[in-house]
């Protein structure tokens, strides 16, 4: 068992729930008035945004099967997942960047410090296993 691994993979799970529920809440906030141009929009935003929580979702649960050792941990498997993690990380940052975002933006978007959390787990993991 890599508990390293075993609480990345709690971690993003509970960030799919609050994602997917949550989430979803404020996305429903933001629809459009019927009949507004922006609609088509909006569904299309809504749509991206529940395909994050299925990315979430299955990083979720492979890697805690990789932490229960339901599958053996392979590099290859490990580094997938930490590319991914490092790019949710930059990009997350590159937008708050490139939107203008102040200083308190990034702890009230703190998606940012789940990914770097992940990535420190996930290489703290695979170091030791």
């Amino acid at each position: 068992m890599n508990v390293w691994f075993l609480v990345a993979g709690f971690l993003l799970l509970a960030a799919c729930a609050v994602h997917a529920v949550a989430g979803d809440r404020e996305q429903r906030q933001l629809r459009p008035a019927t009949g507004d141009d922006h609609v088509g929009y909006w569904l299309t935003g809504r749509c991206v945004f529940h395909m994050a929580s299925i990315d979430l979702l299955v990083q979720g649960v492979v890697i805690l099967l990789l932490g229960f050792q339901v599958i053996p941990i392979s590099w290859a498997l490990v580094a997938l997942l930490l590319a991914l993690q490092v790019g949710y990380l930059i990009a997350w940052l590159v937008t708050l960047v490139a939107s203008g975002a102040k200083r308190k933006d990034y702890g009230r978007q703190a998606q940012w410090a789940l990914f770097l959390m992940v990535v420190v787990l996930l290489s703290v993991g695979w170091a030791i296993h």
